[in-house]
């Protein structure tokens, strides 16, 4: 829950992460008792694993 900025800033870490950060089914509502945003969403992460020998 937040603002348009704060969900800039948190998609903007997702981004930053040393890994691949994926976010899908993105859904921002406002909530009903305050001017605040809430986003649901899936993020998905991946990584490499080097083979081992």
């Amino acid at each position: 829950m937040g603002d348009y900025h704060e969900f800039g800033e948190f998609v903007s870490g997702l981004a930053a992460l040393p890994r691949i950060v994926t976010v899908h089914d993105v859904k921002i509502s406002r909530r009903k008792d305050s001017d605040k945003l809430v986003m649901e969403a899936t993020a998905k992460t991946y990584r490499y694993l080097e083979e081992a020998g």
